[in-house]
């Protein structure tokens, strides 16, 4: 990789790509090729054997990374995030409210649009939320009453 010859990326360093919607498919793209973590947001889910098959039709020799930390955290409510299977965990943000108005730092959201959960606003104020309770593969936003 280019980085690394030319020493922008160390010996020791840890590369990680990050994503929302179609970039965050990228990270798990690129990732896969390249990095040790990837982290997607709201993005559609990849599989190695995927990114294995493309490479493969564009007759690109790459070694591919099958130990990739691949995190894939969506709202539930989203239609983009869900597309697709992943390797790799998959966490699901609930929301148990409907929001008419912000609430403390989450934007306005409702359901009955296919995308009302998919910007990037709405998942950063949920997981800079606080308190959040992990419960199996999904985190709820705890109660506040």
């Amino acid at each position: 990789m280019k980085l690394k010859e030319e020493g922008m990326i160390r010996e020791g360093d840890t590369l990680i790509t990050t994503g929302h919607s179609l970039a965050g498919y990228l990270s798990g793209v690129i990732g896969f090729m390249h990095a040790e973590k990837a982290y997607s947001f709201n993005g559609p889910g990849v599989r190695l054997d995927e990114v294995e098959h493309v490479v493969r039709n564009l007759g690109l020799e790459r070694k591919l990374n099958p130990e990739l930390d691949y995190r894939s955290i969506c709202m539930e409510a989203d239609f983009i995030g869900n597309l697709g299977a992943r390797d790799g965990p998959l966490k699901l943000l609930r929301l148990k409210k409907t929001f008419l108005e912000n609430f403390e730092g989450i934007p306005a959201c409702v359901y009955n649009k296919p995308l009302s959960h998919h910007g990037i606003k709405l998942i950063q104020g949920v997981l800079q939320h606080v308190p959040v309770c992990p419960q199996e593969n999904i985190i709820y936003l705890a109660d506040r009453n």
